[in-house]
């Protein structure tokens, strides 16, 4: 048996296997039309969403022609305008990208566009449309912030209303929304929180940028790339510690590593070099393994980190219990944090008298709660 048929729910089961086809990997292709005629495609398509991987499915019937067998003809239509969508969205946000780079051109400066912003201009996944995009992240010098945060009001973007508790020290500003724009623009002073500064520095990045053909825009070198996909995946938000799976990141960290050469990768994993740094590569590595890789990798890595990537997987498949350990943690948080940050707690009591925003942050939570298939 294959680690991946452990999974307790059948869609969620069938949705990996499915996605592992997609990027060309072997599947049993009698059992996974099994598993995809025992699943409900509205569960299919709500789990594909949430986990931003709908734009990549379509490209599993293609690979494998014969598993439309297994699903309603109107899913694979679904996927595969999805799939073109994406397509069309993505051209509109390489415009919007270059923009954005001719405003930092204008004012003598150069930005460096990050995760899909830099697959957008220096391409690394096989094919387009896979990358979804839901902001624009850019690292920019911290001398030049105010400049281009300035002549972007100027051109009449507007900055969002977060509270200045929630942004002091922030690795990134308010997101920016204009009405041309298709996502928010992200300007970063930094690569992440707390740890994750630690572990890929913003002077890093820019010293070793390269140009991206795109005027006042540059991109991380490639070992970089991968660095801030693992510490997006697995360190800020501090998913290794709570064990939760990303299938998103999984991809994204699949498609990197078969595109960098040993040394490349031998340097982006010494960036994890100590304590949970190191043990957080391992798991995602092993996690992406037991999706895309056969048994015999995965059966070579680190027992431990084995351990976390079934532990994930596992988790992956029960949603139920992933929304109340969400629900558990969430108000662990705010317990530790009126407790212990007396500025929080005004903070917090200052919202919660506002009319209607107790009701609005429940119904808020509760959307969420509900969201998480």
């Amino acid at each position: 048996m294959h680690a991946l048929d452990l999974c307790p729910s059948i869609p969620h089961r069938s949705l990996v296997w499915l996605l592992r086809a997609a990027l060309g990997r072997p599947v049993d292709e009698d059992a996974l039309i099994a598993l995809l005629r025992a699943s409900d495609p509205e569960e299919l398509v709500r789990i594909a969403v949430f986990n931003y991987v709908h734009v990549i499915l379509s490209k599993a019937f293609d690979h494998v022609p014969g598993l439309a067998r297994g699903v309603p003809e109107d899913l694979v239509i679904f996927l595969t305008e999805m799939r073109h969508a994406n397509l069309r969205r993505n051209h509109d946000i390489g415009r919007q990208l270059g923009e954005i780079g001719r405003v930092f051109s204008e004012l003598g400066m150069r930005g460096v566009a990050l995760k899909g912003g830099a697959e957008l201009l220096a391409p690394l996944h096989p094919d387009p449309a896979f990358r979804f995009l839901s902001d624009l992240d850019i690292l920019v010098p911290e001398e030049d912030l105010d400049r281009a945060v300035a002549r972007f009001d100027d051109l009449g973007a507007v900055s969002e209303d977060i509270d200045e508790i929630n942004q002091r020290g922030h690795h990134h500003l308010a997101p920016l929304r204009h009405p041309d724009w298709p996502v928010p623009l992200e300007l970063h002073r930094a690569m992440g929180a707390g740890d994750a500064r630690q572990i890929l520095s913003a002077a890093q990045v820019l010293a070793a940028a390269r140009p991206s053909g795109a005027p006042g825009l540059d991109v991380p070198r490639p070992t970089h790339r991968l660095v801030h996909a693992v510490l997006h995946a697995q360190i800020d938000p501090p998913r290794y510690r709570d064990g939760s799976l990303s299938l998103r990141d999984l991809v994204e960290m699949e498609v990197l590593v078969q595109r960098l050469d040993d040394r490349q990768l031998a340097e982006a994993r010494a960036a994890f070099s100590s304590g949970e740094a190191r043990a957080a590569w391992a798991a995602l590595d092993a996690a992406r393994l037991l999706v895309f890789g056969d048994p015999a990798r995965f059966s070579a890595q680190p027992p431990a980190a084995r351990a976390w990537a079934r532990r994930a997987y596992d988790g992956f498949g029960r949603p139920q219990q992933r929304r109340w350990a969400r629900a558990a943690r969430l108000s662990g948080y705010y317990a530790r944090t009126i407790l212990f940050d007396p500025e929080r707690r005004r903070h917090y009591l200052r919202q919660v008298l506002r009319p209607g925003a107790l009701r609005k942050a429940i119904a808020y939570q509760r959307e969420k709660f509900r969201r998480n298939p």
